[in-house]
This record gives structure tokens, C-alpha cells and sequence, in this order.
């Protein structure tokens, strides 16, 4: 299921993917990297009460490939 689709910059970038709505119960999360490969560091999961939780990534994802399984909380 496709939650949210961003054009990332090639420099460091910061992106925002808001999912809310009845189906937004997710334990785990993954990206698809489909035009150039991505370095991503980490995320910053928000959650429906306003806790954040700061995911480390650190994964070279090249073109056409995905991230590991990414584990939230809860």
C-alpha cells in the first residue's frame, strides 16, 4: 500500500509524508527508491498522541530498491 509519494532534492533534504485517517495503524514501515539512489540517515516518526520517535536508517538504498523493514513503536 502506497501511504505517500516526495521528490527528494540531491542535497540534504528534509521531507514530510503525513498519514492519518482510519488506516493508519502501521507496525512497520519501507521506502521504494525509484528515479536516483537515496542516503538516508534517519526519520522522525510522529504519532496520533504527539510523541515523536527518531528512527536511526543509516542505509544507502539504490535506484530501484527498498529500505530495510523499519519497526515502529506500538
Amino acid at each position: 500500500m502506497q501511504l505517500g509519494r516526495v521528490s527528494a532534492s540531491h542535497g540534504a533534504d528534509h521531507d514530510r509524508i503525513t498519514v492519518s485517517g482510519k488506516n493508519d495503524d502501521f507496525r512497520k514501515l519501507k521506502f521504494k527508491v525509484s528515479d536516483a539512489p537515496l542516503n538516508m540517515q534517519h526519520m522522525v516518526i510522529t504519532y496520533d498522541n504527539g510523541q515523536p520517535d527518531k528512527i536511526d536508517i543509516r542505509q544507502n538504498i539504490p535506484q530501484g530498491g527498498e529500505s530495510r523493514a523499519i519497526d515502529l513503536r506500538g
